[in-house]
């Protein structure tokens, strides 16, 4: 599935291809890696890097909770690809509902002090089954990005 101006923030484990936006290969990449003295960026990749990491760990905690409060995401279905998207965004509406009315929300508490950052080996080179279509362009989008940051 593909989106026009719309691209999936995808770990080093993916080609940056169309539609996937990978971060810079041999760069810095995991939130660890810029804490303390080593915070300061050694140039526009690293800080492109540091931001990707930053925005992947915020889609990962909030699928990370909708996962924790609406069982039927946690397992593959045997839906359309239409019908699972519009499963997540019932589940997104429910949940914003919810913490938006309940208060004392146990679900919510619990994410509060929860942080995701999922390990990659930044030398993968394969590309999960992906045609690698568009990859100069995604490439430029994302030198763009680096650029403008």
């Amino acid at each position: 599935m593909y989106f026009v101006g719309k691209y999936y923030l995808v770990d080093a484990g993916y080609a940056n291809t169309r539609g996937l936006l990978a971060p810079y290969k041999g760069e810095r990449y995991h939130l660890g890696q810029f804490t303390g003295g080593s915070a300061q960026y050694r140039n526009r990749k690293d800080k492109f890097n540091h931001n990707h990491a930053r925005l992947r760990n915020i889609v990962e905690r909030a699928f990370g909770i909708l996962k924790r409060r609406f069982k039927i995401l946690r397992v593959t279905a045997a839906f359309s690809v239409e019908t699972q998207l519009d499963i997540v965004y019932a589940c997104a509406v429910i949940h914003n509902y919810v913490s938006k009315h309940a208060y004392d929300d146990p679900n919510m508490a619990q994410e509060e002090n929860d942080h995701i950052d999922e390990e990659v080996d930044p030398d993968m080179e394969w590309a999960h089954g992906n045609s690698g279509g568009g990859r100069v362009e995604t490439q430029s989008l994302r030198d763009s990005i680096a650029r403008a940051l």
